[in-house]
C-alpha cells in the first residue's frame, strides 16, 4: 500500500506524488481532488513506458523543488524586509563615530562604527535591545575605553526615516539621550530623512553630515576627522539644535517640538536687582535716615514720635541721651513746657555751651527734635522758657 498526495486529476487518471517524491499515475476514483491525501495499491498504478515514466517523474520533481525554493525564499526575504526596516536613526560622535538604527518600537536593529575607532568596537550584542538600554551600554563601553575621559563633548543627531514627524517618538529618544549624557556637554541636532541617505553615501555619521552642511570649505575637508569640540562650533546656532552641559550661561533647555527657552543666570540676578531697586525707592520715600550719636535707638522710638504728634511727652531711658541731627541742620527753637505729668530725671545738669543755657527740660527739647518735619506742620505752643 502506498500513500501520496493528488497533484493532478484528469478524465481517466490522476497523478499522485508519493512519500518518496515519485510521481505515480493511478486510475481515477470517485471524489478525487487536488491536494487530497490518499492510499492506493500497486494494482491501481497505470504502467506506461519506463522512459516516459522517468521523464515525467524527473520533470515533476524539478517543478516541485523550484516551487518549494521559491516559497522559502519569499518567506525569508519578506521577514527580513519586515524586521530590518529602520524607522529612525540616531548617531553619536565623541571620538568614535557611531550610528544606531531603530524600529518603530525603539528596538535596536543595527549599531555600526562610522570611523576607525567606531569600527574597532563590537556592538553586535546591542541588536534587539531597547534604545534606552542600548545607549546606556554604549556609554559604558565609551567610559571603559576612556573615550569620555579625554573628551566630554558629544554630538548627537536624530532623524526619522519613514515619517516626516513623530513628536512623541522623538521626545522619547531625546529624553533617553539627555538622561544618559547629563554630565557631558551635548549638542543635539535634528536631521531630515533625506540626510540619512546622503550621510551614508558620504561615509560619515548623520551628525557630521549636518555639520558638513554649514561648515566652510576648509573645514569640510577634515569634517570626518575633526574633534567634536571644533565641529559643534559650526552648528550651535543652527535651527533645530539644542545644547546642554558645561556652559550653563548659554544653556538651552527644550523638548523637541516646543519653543526653545534660554536660561541665563544673569536674568535671575537682574530680576533680584530690580526688586532691590524698587525696595530702595520705597525706602527713600520714607525719609532721610538720621545719624544716632552716643546711644542706641530704643525700639519704641517710632511709637514715641507718634505720641509727640498727639501732644504727649516721650519718656526716654534714664541713661540714654540721644542727639539727632534733623534734616537741613535746623536746630529746634521751641521746647516742651515743663509742667507735664512726667519728666525725665537727670543725673547731673547739662553744661551750657556757647549761647545755649541749661534747662531742666533739655531732654524733652531734644526729644521734640526727633520729628522736625511734624513740628513744622504742627508746632507746640510755648508756655515758658528756661533761663
Amino acid at each position: 500500500m502506498n500513500k501520496g498526495i493528488i497533484m493532478e486529476v484528469k478524465q481517466n487518471y490522476a497523478i499522485i506524488m508519493n512519500d518518496d517524491g515519485h510521481m505515480d499515475k493511478i486510475s481515477k476514483k470517485k471524489n478525487m481532488a487536488i491536494g487530497q491525501k490518499i492510499f492506493y495499491f500497486e494494482e491501481d498504478i497505470i504502467r506506461t513506458n519506463s522512459i516516459r515514466n522517468i521523464r515525467s517523474n524527473s520533470f515533476m520533481k524539478t517543478i516541485g523543488s523550484i516551487a518549494a525554493l521559491f516559497l522559502i525564499a519569499f518567506t525569508f526575504f519578506y521577514q527580513l524586509s519586515y524586521k530590518e526596516t529602520a524607522y529612525a536613526v540616531v548617531s553619536l560622535d565623541i571620538n568614535p563615530s557611531i550610528q544606531i538604527e531603530v524600529d518603530n518600537n525603539k528596538t535596536i536593529l543595527k549599531v555600526e562604527g562610522m570611523n576607525d575607532d567606531g569600527k574597532n568596537i563590537n556592538f553586535k550584542d546591542l541588536k534587539g535591545l531597547n534604545i534606552n538600554e542600548g545607549i546606556q551600554r554604549i556609554k559604558n563601553i565609551l567610559v571603559e575605553k576612556n573615550y569620555l575621559k579625554e573628551n566630554r563633548d558629544v554630538l548627537v543627531a536624530f532623524a526619522l526615516v519613514n515619517e516626516d514627524e513623530n513628536t512623541d517618538y522623538e521626545e522619547s529618544v531625546f529624553g533617553t539621550i539627555k538622561s544618559t549624557f547629563k554630565s557631558e556637554k551635548v549638542t543635539y541636532v535634528k536631521g531630515k530623512k533625506e540626510d540619512v541617505e546622503e550621510a551614508k553615501s558620504a561615509g560619515i555619521s548623520l551628525g557630521r553630515y549636518e555639520v558638513l552642511q554649514v561648515a566652510d570649505e576648509d573645514a569640510k575637508k577634515e569634517i570626518d576627522k575633526a574633534p567634536v569640540k571644533e565641529i559643534t562650533e559650526f552648528i550651535k546656532d543652527k535651527e533645530n539644535v539644542i545644547q546642554w552641559g558645561d556652559d550653563e550661561d548659554n544653556k538651552k533647555v527644550k523638548v523637541p517640538g516646543s519653543e526653545v527657552v534660554d536660561k541665563v543666570e544673569n536674568n535671575t540676578t537682574n530680576t533680584d536687582n530690580n526688586a532691590n531697586n524698587t525696595n530702595g525707592s520705597n525706602n527713600n520715600n520714607d525719609g532721610i535716615k538720621k545719624p544716632v550719636i552716643n546711644g542706641a535707638v530704643d525700639s519704641s522710638s517710632n511709637a514715641n514720635t507718634n505720641n509727640n504728634n498727639n501732644n504727649s511727652v516721650t519718656q526716654k531711658p534714664e541713661d540714654d541721651i540721644i542727639i539727632e541731627v534733623p534734616p537741613e541742620n535746623k536746630v529746634p527753637e521751641e521746647t516742651v513746657p515743663p509742667n507735664k505729668e512726667e519728666t525725665i530725671p537727670e543725673k547731673e545738669p547739662a553744661k551750657p555751651s556757647g549761647n545755649d543755657k541749661p534747662s531742666d527740660n533739655e531732654d524733652n527739647s531734644n526729644d521734640s527734635g526727633n520729628d522736625n518735619k511734624n513740628q513744622e506742620n504742627d508746632k507746640l505752643p510755648v508756655q515758658g522758657e528756661t533761663k
